[in-house]
């Protein structure tokens, strides 16, 4: 499975993504699941505490040294996802639990 992911996607990228992956040797079907989510300053707020809880943590910043860090972090509708690669259920285990402590980051609570 490909999975793209885009922080902001205007409404040109639906045609022109389908389009081009169809293309790839290989690929026999597109399933076209881009959701264009509107803009949102307390979102955009949830995505920077997350990025900074996620890859300021020491056993997670090696994985932001990349062009495309291999943790996506996926804010809609105040909700956070996490997508990406990481080495192990360690890893894993750390990289959701500075996920779900977003609240106080952005909010000043626990």
């Amino acid at each position: 499975m490909l999975a793209v992911g885009l922080n902001r996607v205007k409404n040109v990228a639906f045609p022109v993504a389908s389009t081009v992956v169809k293309h790839i040797e290989g690929v026999e079907r597109v399933d076209n699941r881009i959701q264009v989510l509107p803009p949102s300053p307390m979102e955009d707020e949830i995505r920077l505490a997350t990025y900074r809880k996620i890859y300021g943590n020491s056993a997670l910043s090696p994985y932001s040294l990349r062009t495309v860090p291999l943790i996506h972090i996926i804010v809609g509708h105040r909700n956070v996802t996490l997508d990406g690669v990481v080495a192990n259920q360690m890893v894993n285990q750390i990289a959701e639990n500075a996920s779900e402590d977003r609240a106080w980051c952005v909010f000043g609570y626990k």
